[in-house]
């Protein structure tokens, strides 16, 4: 939504297409506040989501506070953008992926502004990870702006430098290398490292099944039943089959030390929501609760903790989410028993209460 709007101001203020661009940049503007302020709170049973949610908690508890502690702390935000390394790490791979051309072409980036400044605001690692989804947004403006700033640098090296047909090699051989480098395409080295050196997400063997990811499968089918009614939970790598094919399901080790709530609001009305957005008051929507029945663990694969998981060369480099991982699993063994254990995949159910 907040690209949307950015899209909208792009539109008015650089290409002069006034009314559409105002247009679209209050729809988005609006969407954003409303999701966020608003249908996220009233659609779900736990207030710790969206904006008051771990990522920019510390700004404020919704888009109003966050919004007007940005405004009034600009010295702040800048040191929390860009004092942590990986922060700058993460500007320098998505830039100079493109030889940071698009910086020579700054207009358009104007729509990759939301973007960078959710993964640059946030407090988690995984928003300002290149290699996650939070960065897909960023694709388009970049690779518009990279475009827009080939024609000036010919220019401008014309006649003052090497010829462009050598300055254009120059910069196919720039971007071949940085993508052999770090991306995850069939040609980079990721795709082909064997070892300790090579990005599990990214290895050929994460696409290729094996003759263990045939015994894992066989034994989730032979002890995992496919009732749709039984629960189960998993670490993030192993989203596989029927067991995800169920309602109640997530990721460890949430549902497996107390009961999940899920807010029930299949029924809401359009004025129920209304009423909430004027009065701040929701309907009493019935609350269920949950708990796995079955865990699917495998210590071969990457841990997470729900969704933070850690770079991950055949081990976890990430000490504290490896600890965290390995004392909530010998957690549920105290409450689950195993029905299969073999080759590091675990499979825990739940133990009969006496």
């Amino acid at each position: 939504a907040m690209q949307s709007a950015a899209c909208g101001l792009y539109l008015a203020l650089v290409c002069k297409n006034r009314l559409p661009g105002v247009l679209l940049a209050l729809f988005g503007a609006a969407w954003f506040w409303i999701a966020v302020k608003y249908a996220i709170p009233f659609f779900t049973v736990d207030a710790g989501v969206g904006a008051a949610g771990g990522a920019y908690s510390r700004f404020g508890a919704g888009p109003g506070e966050i919004l007007a502690f940005l405004a009034a702390n600009p010295l702040d935000v800048l040191r929390h953008a860009f004092a942590d390394p990986e922060k700058l790490k993460y500007l320098a791979l998505v830039f100079g992926g493109l030889a940071f051309l698009p910086l020579l072409r700054p207009l358009p980036l104007l729509v990759a502004l939301p973007c960078l400044a959710l993964s640059l605001l946030s407090s988690l690692p995984n928003y300002y990870g290149y290699a996650n989804h939070y960065t897909a947004g960023l694709i388009a403006p970049l690779f518009y702006a990279f475009c827009r700033a080939l024609e000036p640098l010919r220019n401008a090296v014309a006649g003052k430098g090497p010829p462009p047909v050598i300055l254009y090699g120059l910069l196919g051989l720039w971007l071949a290398a940085v993508h052999v480098l770090v991306s995850p395409s069939p040609v980079s080295r990721f795709f082909w490292t064997e070892g300790d050196k090579a990005a599990w997400a990214y290895h050929y063997t994460a696409y290729q099944p094996t003759a263990r990811d045939a015994v894992i499968l066989k034994a989730i089918n032979e002890h995992v039943p496919k009732d749709p009614d039984v629960a189960v939970v998993s670490q993030n790598t192993l989203n596989w089959g029927s067991v995800a094919q169920r309602p109640d399901y997530n990721s460890f080790p949430l549902a497996v030390f107390k009961p999940h709530p899920v807010q029930m609001s299949g029924n809401a009305t359009l004025s129920d929501f209304i009423d909430y957005m004027r009065t701040g008051r929701k309907p009493a929507f019935p609350v269920r609760t949950w708990r796995a029945d079955y865990i699917l663990l495998d210590i071969r694969r990457p841990w997470f903790v729900l969704d933070k998981g850690c770079d991950w060369m055949g081990a976890c480099a990430d000490k504290k989410t490896a600890k965290t991982f390995l004392d909530d699993m010998e957690r549920a063994r105290k409450t689950y028993d195993p029905v299969y254990d073999h080759d590091g995949f675990l499979i825990l159910k739940r133990r009969e209460s006496p």
